[in-house]
């Protein structure tokens, strides 16, 4: 690492250990946005692509000759068909053609296939059939689901649900940019974002290099002198393997970046980070930049770039 008078001036610490103690006292306990629980707007346009296919499903509800009914409704309305393997998997999901168990007590195992990708007559019943399989028969026809359009905004928020995982590092990215873009507008730079060295080949007229094929790094900032690289994390929960394969893997990817005279700056928050001190303390030692969001808040960017 690099002794920073930054430390000093601003925490008092002028030692390593001290710099980490620093560090680990002033993570933050999360970095979850409101997006974080529900991207509605993913969910209701995902919903509104499919809205007039359901509305004619809606015709089924509550129907005691509900076979007969969906039969004379999918001659009539082809296009539907497609729809219908959406009322339980994801819209964007693209599963059309897939196949389903439908023996494995014999020891010996029966498959059922389905297609959806367009309307075919002969397959007509296999539809009713994929619709009694998964359970939509039964509560359409009990009138249990009152509308097929508020079904699948609830079908697409649980599943969107799915995403929180990968929203937790997209929030710390929203949350650093801001960061980078006043620093970059206070110092006359230029920066990018996600950019893979073909990008910072093209965009700014540095090459370099990666660790893995096509990496893309978070942020690359331009000081005028060359570029600045720049990797962001967060980690909420406790993970002591993980986290220590993280700080190698960044470790590595310093050493890499610093053997050809270019800037890393890794910033990395979480509480998850409290289990793993001593794996910390050893990546800090190793990497010259690296920064937590109260640093940022701090203006480390300004002051030490």
């Amino acid at each position: 690492m690099k002794t920073l008078d930054f430390y000093g001036k601003t925490y008092g610490a002028t030692d390593e250990d001290a710099i980490v103690d620093v560090f680990l006292k002033n993570l933050k306990p999360g970095n979850r946005l409101c997006s974080y629980f529900v991207n509605w707007n993913k969910v209701l346009k995902n919903v509104e692509e499919v809205e007039d296919d359901l509305k004619i499903l809606n015709q089924l509800i509550g129907r005691e000759d509900f076979d007969d009914a969906f039969r004379d409704l999918v001659q009539k309305n082809p296009d539907v068909v497609t729809v219908i393997p959406l009322l339980a998997v994801r819209v964007g999901d693209g599963l059309t053609k897939f196949e389903i168990v439908t023996d494995y007590e014999s020891g010996v195992l029966a498959f059922r296939e389905y297609d959806f990708s367009g309307y075919n007559p002969e397959h007509l019943d296999r539809y009713l059939e994929f619709l009694d399989c998964i359970g939509i028969k039964d509560l359409l026809q009990s009138g249990r689901i009152g509308n097929l359009v508020d079904y699948m905004i609830g079908v697409e928020s649980g599943v969107d649900s799915n995403a929180r995982k990968n929203r937790v590092g997209t929030a710390m990215e929203e949350i650093v940019e801001i960061f980078i873009k006043d620093f970059c507008k206070k110092k006359g730079y230029a920066y990018l974002k996600e950019a893979n060295a073909a990008t910072v080949k093209k965009e700014f007229g540095y090459v370099v290099p990666a660790d893995r094929q096509n990496r893309r790094y978070d942020f690359v900032v331009d000081d005028g002198s060359g570029p600045v690289i720049f990797e962001v994390n967060f980690y909420n929960s406790k993970g002591g393997s993980k986290l220590k394969a993280v700080a190698g893997e960044y470790m590595g990817v310093h050493n890499i970046l610093k053997d050809r005279g270019i800037k890393f700056v890794w910033i990395t928050d979480g509480p998850g980070w409290l289990s793993v001190k001593a794996g910390f303390s050893e990546a800090f030692h190793e990497v010259d930049y690296l920064f937590n969001l109260h640093m940022l808040e701090k203006g480390v960017l300004i002051e030490e770039f």
